[in-house]
């Protein structure tokens, strides 16, 4: 955050007008990035990194006259600044599963982990494979693990599409999963 108010020292305009953003929108930026990442401290340094992020693009957020685009605007950079978050920490979780030597756990526990781990690898495997829509909704459903309500209001599309192309992903990475398996 200090780089880039140090690099709009001499913009004291640009100064003020992303002071002004974080006073309109910080506290709808933070909502949202509480709801995704539901932890108050990582929601507080998604919105920093969000602001960073404004500061960087401070040129795109000037020619953009609506405030209601502005807004929103600011508010799907929240959203990145806090999914990849949220992202970071299930992949660190996901490594942290696996132990760091054999016998440091029973049999059973240790091919437990092991499973879920290859499961998850695994999983973001087939879904590079996929197109783009499908990718997308199942990364979330299975990845993030949101619900076809939230992903459909996150990519601001309808739940029944949603839901269909939830299915249709379902069944190409069966396909993908079962000739992969030949």
């Amino acid at each position: 955050m200090l780089s880039i108010l140090l690099s709009l020292k001499n913009r004291p305009d640009r100064q003020q007008k992303l002071a002004q953003f974080y006073e309109t929108y910080g506290g709808q930026m933070l909502y949202l990035a509480r709801s995704i990442l539901r932890h108050p401290e990582e929601a507080e340094d998604a919105v920093q990194d969000a602001f960073v992020q404004a500061g960087r693009y401070m040129d795109v957020l000037e020619k953009i006259s609506d405030p209601q685009d502005q807004r929103n605007y600011l508010l799907k950079i929240t959203q990145n600044a806090s999914y990849k978050r949220l992202k970071k920490h299930r992949q660190e979780d996901c490594v942290d599963q696996l132990p760091e030597t054999p016998d440091c756990c029973s049999d059973e526990t240790f091919l437990d982990k092991l499973c879920l781990h290859w499961e998850y690898q695994t999983l973001l495997e087939g879904l590079k494979q996929l197109e783009q829509p499908y990718r997308e909704v199942l990364y979330y459903r299975f990845g993030m693990e949101l619900t076809p309500a939230e992903i459909a209001q996150l990519l601001e599309r309808k739940l029944p599409t949603v839901k269909k192309q939830i299915a249709r992903g379902k069944q190409k990475l069966l396909d993908w999963a079962n000739q992969s398996v030949k």
